[in-house]
């Protein structure tokens, strides 16, 4: 029995999410911005349909959207981050083993005997469960699932590319449109008059390799139906990183304000590597000036290599305040900070060191996880260290939303007469 590849995709996740808790927004035209309110960062249809460009600078589109009485909110990550979790595991009631890829998407395979009924009823079933909409997208390669969730959100949710449909509708997909191949490689082919997907396939592999390399070899077999992914692959496929960063609403020179920054940058990214029984072993910390300031060229990251993988957030904010101390200069500006932790591994293949073994690892664990679930239960920063404050006064969000999932005072409450 062959298996096809599917993806199953968010519409307008972020907005969606919105709309939710609030069903008088349906078809009214809506948008979230950045968690600065700079950016537009999730369009609903209605907006899309008034010419407002993804990631475009709210400022430039402001009259835009006041002419247009459109609804605007602050990104709301810990509401998009709760909704996603039972958006992933609705599918993996459906469809068994997924292979989350964002947010608002993830991977499946499912039997190519599955017909066009069935996938509807799945659809059907997660959205009844979430509230979330979706789209599925099937085909014999990631790649052209990718396309085919593209083609179901056009239509009425659910497309299915088969070796023959596919093949024809090759010569009417233009490169753009395929995961992989971004505006630098489209360019490069379109210079060589290659712009469809039919083109792309028919080309030499020697002369894919000179043109785009082994990335660009990968996808033409994947276009081709080969697929370049082992079918469990993403069992044991690992996160490459955990990034948490951003932009201040005003400047900041103070050192100790900036280290307390950092540490809930830590305390954040700490968390989610023990959600998923991951250690990281390095980390880069961020501290940059704003873009026109006079100091914009300084130095503005430090990698740090720990002596051993560690999620325990006492130990991996002890070295990070360390790094924001060697890279802070006094009368700095600064705009932006962050963290990335690298050098992923799953907690169980750590073996025991010199300095830490397994049993002292889950006991660290364990406590750094009792106080995750507090966290979670109160909504927010309940139990910290101590260089850890409340650090919302850093980052303008005047229009978020209320925390409708994690904190009981948020509830819409219902009133029946």
């Amino acid at each position: 029995m062959g298996r096809y590849y599917g993806v199953l995709d968010c519409n307008n996740f972020f907005v969606s999410c919105e709309r939710l808790f609030r069903p008088d927004l349906l078809k009214r035209p809506v948008a979230v911005l950045s968690s600065n309110d700079g950016c537009v960062v999730a369009r609903s249809e209605e907006i899309k349909a008034m010419g407002i460009s993804m990631g475009v600078p709210y400022f430039q589109v402001k009259d835009i959207c006041d002419k247009g009485r459109v609804t605007l909110f602050s990104s709301n990550f810990t509401l998009y981050r709760d909704i996603s979790d039972r958006v992933m595991q609705a599918l993996k009631k459906e469809v068994g083993e997924i292979e989350k890829y964002s947010i608002d998407e993830a991977f499946f395979t499912i039997s190519t005997e599955v017909t066009k009924e069935e996938l509807f009823e799945i659809r059907k079933r997660i959205i009844q469960t979430t509230g979330i909409p979706v789209s599925i997208g099937l085909g014999e390669t990631k790649t052209i699932a990718k396309i085919a969730s593209k083609m179901a959100k056009k239509g009425d949710g659910v497309f299915v590319f088969g070796p023959d449909n596919w093949q024809r509708a090759t010569m009417d997909i233009s490169c753009g449109e395929v995961w992989g191949l971004g505006r630098q490689a489209t360019t490069k082919l379109k210079q060589n008059n290659i712009n469809t997907v039919k083109e792309f396939i028919e080309l030499p592999l020697d002369r894919v390799r000179k043109l785009l390399g082994v990335m660009g070899e990968r996808i033409q077999f994947e276009l081709r139906g080969v697929s370049v992914h082992q079918p469990d692959e993403h069992k044991f496929r690992l996160k490459q990183s955990i990034t948490s960063t951003r932009s201040f609403a005003k400047v900041i020179t103070n050192r100790l304000e900036l280290e307390s920054i950092i540490s809930s940058h830590v305390a954040l990214c700490a968390s989610r590597l023990r959600k998923d029984r991951l250690l990281a072993g390095s980390m880069t910390i961020i501290l940059r000036a704003g873009r026109f300031s006079d100091f914009a060229h300084r130095r503005g990251s430090e990698e740090v290599l720990l002596l051993y993988p560690s999620a325990e957030t006492s130990v991996l904010t002890k070295e990070a305040i360390r790094a924001v101390r060697n890279l802070y200069e006094s009368g700095v500006p600064y705009k932006k900070a962050g963290i990335v932790m690298g050098d992923i591994v799953p907690f169980d293949f750590v073996s025991q060191t010199l300095f830490s073994d397994k049993e002292s690892l889950e006991t660290d664990q364990s406590l750094d996880s009792l106080t995750d679930s507090i966290n979670q239960k109160f909504d927010g920063n309940l139990i910290h260290l101590a260089s850890d404050f409340n650090n919302n006064q850093y980052s303008k969000a005047k229009l978020r939303s209320q925390s409708y999932t994690t904190k009981w005072k948020d509830i819409p409450s219902v009133k029946a007469k």
